[in-house]
């Protein structure tokens, strides 16, 4: 199945929201904890901060729609009178099912007969979703940050190409449409349906670009850690 591409993919960049001030503030305060360990927790004199530099880091929202129409085989139970020794379908005929002595003594000799229906079905599938994917090619849960128009910049392009290191997606927009329909369109068994048409649409592939602000800290024993922050939310990352 190819999907077809209903739009054209999009570059947004968030608006970075912490100034040097606060960006010193938060790299003084947090410096010490990025080598603290069990058997050590050095003071802030011992750590220098050797470098700071600014990333734009590239995660990937992806939705669409996918559709489907196909046969497949079915059984449903239908109650019939007690009296009733087969259906007739068509060409088909379904005796009904043969119970316990046990269920005949408790229900009684007029109770309910079921009979099984072995049909085929005509089903047609509809669904809509979405994914999000880092720059690294890994699936994001959800992401932290609101696309607000007053929260993006006005120009892009300009942003970027200024930008000291942008983290593009690792992963082609092929590979992450693939991940897309494969969220979108569980497909059947093989087998176990019949004349399966299938369509995925790509509805909307919008890169939105993070402002990270990267501290080089120098520490003890020239050991070097990295502390980055969000630029948005000022929150202190993983490394």
């Amino acid at each position: 199945m190819k999907p077809v591409i209903d739009c054209k993919p999009r570059k947004v960049v968030l608006r970075r929201a912490i100034d040097d001030d606060a960006m010193g503030d938060i790299i003084d305060a947090k410096k010490a904890t990025a080598f603290r360990s069990l058997l050590s927790s050095p003071k802030k004199a011992d750590i220098h901060t050797h470098s700071v530099r600014l990333a734009y880091e590239a995660t990937t929202m992806l939705s669409g729609e996918y559709r489907a129409s196909y046969y497949r085989k079915a059984t449903h139970p239908i109650r019939v009178d007690h009296n009733v020794q087969r259906v007739e379908i068509g060409d088909g005929v379904f005796e009904p099912r043969r119970g316990s002595r046990l269920a005949g003594v408790i229900s009684g000799p007029r109770a309910k007969k079921r009979v099984d229906l072995d049909l085929e079905e005509y089903v047609v599938d509809m669904q809509a979703g979405s994914i999000l994917v880092d720059h690294h090619g890994h699936k994001v849960r959800r992401f932290a940050h609101k696309l607000d128009p007053d929260l993006l910049e006005s120009y892009p392009t300009r942003i970027l190409g200024s930008a000291d290191i942008v983290r593009e997606p690792e992963l082609s927009t092929d590979a992450m449409i693939a991940r897309l329909c494969e969220k979108l369109a569980p497909r059947p068994a093989e087998g176990a349906v019949r004349d399966l048409s299938e369509e995925a649409t790509v509805k909307k592939i919008t890169h939105v670009y993070v402002p990270v602000i990267e501290a080089r800290l120098v520490g003890p024993k020239r050991r070097v850690r990295i502390l980055r922050i969000d630029g948005v939310s000022k929150k202190v990352l993983k490394v």
